[in-house]
């Protein structure tokens, strides 16, 4: 199963549960977590499912603006469970790329390295931080589950990030 799969994947299953304009799903895609998708990839992908016949494309009915909203067909719904059950039955190797530039971070001066590490903590920290307002109960079931479980992945990369700095503390070398 591809990336493009998963992105198909995640747009497909959040039109499962009701019609969305291109941004929302875009937004919603990609805040979850779950997958990185940039904005023309998804509208990329829109399009292409649109021409499969997966996809419906609705009136606007934004107040004036024109975007685009989609609905999912039958043959789209089909899709959908045909990739679940593709992706499901795998378990593939997990892609990190935002740990990619800590396997390397030995290459820079420890004081660049502690400065540039404070920062991604404190980006980690801010990620994590409940907002206000936010209510627990905002998905449920499967969803809510899966985004307890990225919310620890991020947890763990802090806590790495935060070994990397003790680290640097206690010999000013990784």
């Amino acid at each position: 199963m591809t990336h493009t799969d998963h992105r198909r994947l995640a747009l497909l299953g959040l039109l499962h549960y009701h019609d969305a304009n291109g941004y929302q799903l875009h937004a919603h895609a990609s805040g979850m977590g779950i997958i990185g998708i940039k904005r023309p990839a998804a509208y990329n992908l829109l399009d292409t499912m649109v021409g499969r016949g997966w996809l419906r494309e609705l009136p606007a009915n934004d107040g004036g603006r024109e975007l685009r909203r989609f609905e999912l067909t039958e043959a789209g719904n089909e899709a959908t469970l045909a990739l679940l059950r593709a992706q499901l039955a795998r378990a593939d190797a997990p892609d990190f790329p935002s740990l990619v530039s800590l396997a390397w971070l030995e290459r820079l001066p420890p004081e660049e390295a502690r400065a540039l590490l404070m920062c991604r903590a404190a980006s980690l920290e801010e990620e994590l931080a409940p907002a206000d307002g936010d209510d627990a109960s905002q998905h449920a079931g499967i969803i809510d589950k899966v985004l307890r479980h990225i919310r620890r992945a991020r947890a763990l990369e802090l806590d790495l990030v935060n070994e990397l700095i003790q680290d640097l503390d206690a010999g000013g070398e990784l």
